[in-house]
């Protein structure tokens, strides 16, 4: 196992983690020893603290097209046919919004994580979704040639 420094989108971080905090999902249901689990899971916090970046990012962007001047109260039928109440953002503001909102999925964060070798996860049975999921922590030439190894 080493320390690489890794480059990654917000949206990536926020997919990867959306897959990893599953409840029925890989992390939960696979046996894996336990010093990988224990070094996956140190590698998901720092995806944690992109994801709280960006939910303070997006607290702001809600503030400041929460107000009366930028949007307006609505209602939208969900899938269960429930009326949900919600603000939307008025159209002449709505180019902008959409652009603020989308910068940060596409903000580069730069991380350390620890990869593995493909041999540290044994003998278990993988589903191509989760073998993509994966791919961001497994070693692999990339991560000789493209991130600077920081430890062993």
């Amino acid at each position: 196992m080493k320390t690489v420094e890794k480059t990654l989108l917000t949206i990536e971080a926020l997919n990867i983690l959306g897959w990893a905090e599953q409840e029925d999902g890989f992390i939960a249901n696979v046996k894996l020893p336990v010093k990988l689990m224990w070094n996956l899971q140190d590698d998901l916090k720092a995806l944690i603290e992109i994801r709280e970046k960006f939910n303070e990012f997006n607290k702001k962007i809600e503030e400041k097209y929460g107000d009366d001047e930028h949007s307006f109260d609505a209602e939208e039928i969900d899938n269960n046919g429930q009326t949900q109440k919600m603000r939307r953002v008025r159209d002449e503001y709505l180019e902008e919004f959409n652009k603020e909102r989308n910068e940060i999925f596409i903000q580069e964060n730069s991380i350390k994580v620890k990869v593995f070798d493909i041999e540290d996860f044994g003998d278990i049975e993988v589903s191509v979704q989760d073998m993509g999921m994966l791919g961001f922590f497994i070693a692999d030439a990339e991560d000789t040639v493209e991130a600077e190894v920081v430890e062993d």
